[in-house]
């Protein structure tokens, strides 16, 4: 039986311009896949045809489930010419749909499992192209099987540009902030599958080749390391003086650098992930040390920037951080 394989977080656009520098990366491919608002999930292929559901931290069952994601797993069949092969595997996606989040577009549709990668566990190897996810996943499930299960397209053609030309990034981000914002007024994604109308989250940036400035090619295992996201305003954890600005944004003190990255939107995102959306006073540790995690791994390079250290945020941002949990727990 393999592991759990958690679907490693994503960086913002500005992370990955930040790091290409420091690595002197510059001619690169890109493509586009919309963001949709549920919730992070996985199925894991094991031994004998085992099917495991995972949710971003850790696997799932019936009795413990993730939003009815284990339930629905349940009920999936696979081929048996391709048990033996295919194993190993972890296919990852966003399960969303009524019930899951709300808001967007994706939220007044029925559940299903929306897949943007297919892992293989033991070389870490990724596939991201949506032909040969579809072709992977119709030798593993039966056709009933994959009656709920879309693979998410291109968004558009693939994007070249070059990350040691300020001017080629800049036109990057802001053409992606464009989509996003559009997106945002109505997902076209959603549309298309159900014919609904309303927002969507936004885009995430996959890389598909990766040169050095010296001319040899980045190797594809650490393609992942410059994946990005970008969310609508909505949808957005950390508020930005600029949102369009390449590299990390500098706080004018620590006041500001706790209302960029202590927002509302992360407080959620991690109650959601780390304690199933309950607020419990029991599970206050939990939640502020998921906080602390999340802001101190996003914020790295706006810490190398800042005038401050990041042992300095923790003693301004617990008490803000407290407060909200405990508002949420008066709810109840």
């Amino acid at each position: 039986m393999s592991n759990f394989k958690k679907w490693n977080s994503i960086n913002k656009f500005s992370d990955a311009y930040h790091m290409a520098q420091k690595q002197r990366i510059g001619d690169v491919v890109m493509g586009l896949k919309i963001k949709l608002h549920g919730t992070n999930a996985g199925i894991r292929l094991e031994d004998g045809g085992v099917l495991v559901a995972q949710k971003r931290t850790s696997d799932v069952h019936v009795g413990k489930d993730n939003a009815g994601f284990a339930t629905w797993v349940a009920t999936l069949k696979r081929n048996s010419c391709c048990v033996e092969y295919f194993k190993d595997f972890v296919i990852h996606g966003e399960w969303a749909g009524q019930g899951v989040q709300s808001g967007d577009a994706v939220t007044q549709t029925p559940k299903a499992f929306y897949v943007f990668a297919v892992e293989n566990v033991t070389s870490g190897f990724k596939v991201y192209d949506p032909v040969t996810i579809v072709d992977f996943l119709r030798k593993i499930f039966t056709v009933e099987s994959l009656e709920n299960i879309h693979i998410i397209p291109w968004f558009g053609e693939y994007i070249t540009f070059n990350f040691l030309d300020q001017k080629s990034a800049q036109d990057v981000i802001d053409l992606v902030l464009g989509y996003v914002d559009a997106i945002a007024e109505c997902d076209p994604y959603i549309k298309s599958l159900y014919d609904v109308e309303g927002p969507g989250e936004g885009l995430v940036g996959y890389f598909l080749d990766m040169i050095y400035q010296d001319g040899t090619q980045v190797d594809p295992q650490y393609f992942d390391d410059y994946m990005f996201k970008v969310k609508s305003i909505a949808h957005s954890i950390q508020k930005n003086k600029v949102r369009n600005k390449t590299g990390p944004e500098k706080a004018e003190g620590i006041d500001e650098f706790i209302e960029m990255f202590f927002t509302e939107n992360r407080f959620q995102q991690m109650l959601d992930e780390h304690c199933d959306g309950v607020a419990d006073k029991k599970n206050t540790g939990v939640f502020m040390k998921a906080v602390m995690g999340d802001v101190h791994k996003e914020s790295v390079n706006e810490i190398e920037v800042a005038d401050f250290e990041w042992k300095d945020v923790p003693k301004f941002a617990m008490t803000s951080v407290r407060q909200w949990f405990f508002d949420q727990c008066d709810k109840l």
